[in-house]
């Protein structure tokens, strides 16, 4: 279950989209695994692999 701390209407901030980036390019976790270490849903980790390309470079 989600914390109800970070639900709808936050971003995504630079320093977790770097872990995220890391995460699933280096240590090769699941989307499910970061989104459970960031307190997220799994389909905003999913939106930001697939939108989020080159934000971090």
């Amino acid at each position: 279950m989600q914390d109800d701390s970070n639900t709808k209407g936050k971003e995504i901030t630079y320093a977790e989209r770097q872990l995220i980036e890391r995460w699933h390019n280096k240590e090769k976790l699941s989307n499910r695994r970061i989104a459970q270490l960031l307190n997220k849903a799994p389909q905003t980790i999913n939106n930001e692999l697939r939108q989020g390309e080159g934000k971090c470079t």
